[in-house]
């Protein structure tokens, strides 16, 4: 938080990535740009989605395991899923259980261990 952040838009793609051909397009098109070149060959990067993005690209990337280079056989990509519904909902638990309005007193809430933290490092 002491240094400013930068952003860099990725940009928007108009396909549907439900379509092969288009979802293939996207990804040699991430590819170019955003997995870099190191001396040794490529830098891998993670790029997520839901169940279906992932399978459909892990398949994309499959079916080009043949190509001439790493560049072709997409090498520079790892694919993985990101539940997002299934953490929020795992927050909403976690909020149902241990937060409660009143519940500084409540011993092993959240707010109770805010307190206790506030107590044992004060702030300057």
């Amino acid at each position: 938080m002491a240094r400013r952040s930068k952003d860099y838009p990725l940009g928007l793609f108009f396909k549907n990535e439900n379509k092969t051909e288009e979802l293939t397009d996207v990804l040699f098109q991430l590819h170019k740009k955003y997995v870099p070149q190191v001396p040794g060959g490529l830098s891998p990067v993670f790029f997520g989605g839901d169940r279906l993005s992932e399978a459909n690209s892990r398949n994309i990337q499959w079916s080009f395991n043949q190509g001439d280079n790493p560049e072709k056989r997409l090498e520079g990509m790892h694919f993985k899923f990101e539940d997002w519904h299934a953490i929020r909902n795992l927050f909403e638990i976690h909020h149902k259980i241990f937060f409660k309005d009143a519940s500084a007193k409540d011993r092993g809430t959240l707010v109770a261990n805010m307190n206790m933290l506030n107590v044992l490092s004060p702030a300057n």
